[in-house]
Formats: C-alpha cells, structure tokens, sequence
C-alpha cells in the first residue's frame, strides 16, 4: 500500500518540482531585467551629472573670459 501512494505521488512531485523551477526561472529573470534598468538609470544619471559639471565649467570659463575682455575695454577707453 505504501508503495503504491509513493508511486502515485511521483507525477505530483515532478510537476511540483518542475512549477518551482519555472517560477524561480521567471522571476528571477524579472529581478535581473529590473536590476539592469535601474543600473542603466543610474549610470545615465551620472553621464548627465558630469554632462551638467562640464557646461557649468564652460559657463565659468565664459564669464572669466568676458570678465577680462571688460578690463581690456575698460582699461583702453
């Protein structure tokens, strides 16, 4: 009797099994793609963060240079 509810239970244990693994699969899968998309995010907010440093650097070189040119004038007049 013992051994005919072991062999009953068998195709359960491997459709049980089987579910699992497609589970882990799939949302393993979904972490990894979310866990990339923030990366991705991350990292364009840094190229956009050194992109902003380099135009207010720019923007300071600008005022410097028009800053000197005004001496210039200011000192020929």
């Amino acid at each position: 009797m013992a051994m005919e509810q072991i062999t009953n239970l068998i195709p359960f244990l491997i459709g049980a099994i089987f579910s699992a693994g497609v589970f882990y699969g799939t949302t393993n899968g979904k972490f990894k793609q979310q866990k990339n998309f923030n990366n991705e995010i991350l990292h364009k907010m840094d190229n956009l963060g050194s992109k902003i440093d380099d135009i207010q650097k720019d923007i300071k070189n600008i005022i410097e240079r028009i800053a000197y040119l005004e001496g210039k004038i200011n000192n020929n007049e």
